[in-house]
């Protein structure tokens, strides 16, 4: 017996066949809608990445601008009378630290000098210029740049003061008269030949710090900011910021010999402002001129001030207040000046 293959009917092959094709059809119609998708989630993808790399630009900007809005707000938006080619042509001294130039934008400064500001004539001692932040350095400078017509220097790179009158910011080395800053460490203290130390009551330096740091160089911070957290954010700056104050203080003092340190005394300066000015020059080798001590005198407010601002409200409890105290009677005793301490509260910031 002979076993053949059934046959099948034209009829049924065709369904057969039909639904062969039809599905090959429609998978062959498939893929081009698949890879269009493809694409499409692909370009998606794309566009929200750059979105998103685009609001991030936005973000920084903004916080840009509002940084510029509040500088002008506070008046810092003045800028410097030397030129950025004159910037750039600071004598080739060694510096004591390595900092990238920074380029001053040619704009027409609104101080007054009492004679065009200048490097020193010939390289000299490197002065260490220290203080606690808010105890009154950059008005020190001010005041010994119009008595002395010679630039001081700074290890920061604050663009404002570049701008406003201090040429020499960002310059560390023996061509600039002193040097601003505040840190203390070891190897920072022995880059330095001589020292000015600026001292100010713990109580004021404190507060003008606080207020530097939530409102700029000139302005406040907020009475809230004083009162967030029943006070305890306020509380925690002014006990760690005590112990900064002395050991910041003593640290410098005692790294100097007697004959290479100058004490000078923030309360010294704004009463007896001549007296002290004289002592400096002094001290840094300067020719004391009396005319350009008078020209200094008559312009000493400068324009780094902050006005006094009242508030209703005693911003040093009891134990801030005896606290600080300690700190400023031992610092007191070691640098030979009487702690006296203010009585009345202190709302004045």
């Amino acid at each position: 017996m002979v076993l053949t293959k059934p046959k099948v009917s034209d009829k049924s092959k065709t369904e057969v066949e039909g639904v062969n094709v039809g599905w090959t059809n429609q998978c062959a119609k498939a893929q081009p809608l698949g890879y269009r998708k493809i694409v499409h989630l692909v370009g998606l993808g794309f566009i929200m990445c750059f979105a998103y790399l685009a609001s991030i630009s936005i973000i920084n900007q903004s916080g840009q601008i509002h940084l510029l809005l509040e500088n002008a707000a506070n008046g810092n938006l003045s800028y410097s009378s030397i030129s950025p080619a004159q910037h750039s042509q600071a004598p080739n001294f060694p510096s004591i630290f390595r900092q990238p130039p920074i380029t001053a934008p040619q704009q027409q400064n609104t101080t007054e000098w009492c004679q065009p500001l200048h490097f020193k004539a010939e390289p000299g001692p490197v002065v260490a210029l220290a203080s606690f932040p808010g105890s009154g350095n950059t008005w020190f400078r001010y005041l010994l740049q119009q008595a002395s017509g010679i630039m001081t220097g700074s290890v920061f790179k604050n663009l404002n003061l570049l701008r406003n009158g201090f040429p020499g910011e960002n310059i560390a080395n023996g061509s600039v008269s002193v040097i601003k800053l505040h840190k203390t460490t070891i190897q920072r203290m022995e880059a330095f030949d001589k020292l000015i130390l600026l001292v100010r009551d713990p109580l004021p330096a404190i507060l003008a710090e606080f207020n530097r740091q939530a409102g700029g160089q000139v302005g406040y911070a907020p009475p809230w900011a004083f009162k967030e957290n029943n006070g305890e954010r306020w509380g925690r700056f002014v006990y760690k910021r005590g112990v900064s104050w002395e050991e910041m203080n003593l640290a410098w003092f005692s790294h100097f010999s007697p004959q290479n340190r100058l004490i000078v005394f923030y309360v010294d300066l704004k009463t007896q402002t001549e007296i002290q000015l004289r002592r400096v020059l002094t001290f840094l080798n300067i020719p004391v001129r009396d005319a350009m001590i008078s020209c200094a005198l008559a312009r000493r407010q400068g324009l780094y001030h902050r006005p006094k601002r009242i508030l209703h409200f005693e911003v040093f409890n009891s134990s801030m207040r005896q606290t600080l105290a300690d700190h400023k009677r031992r610092v007191y005793s070691i640098l030979g000046k009487p702690a006296t301490f203010e009585k009345k509260p202190l709302n004045r910031t």
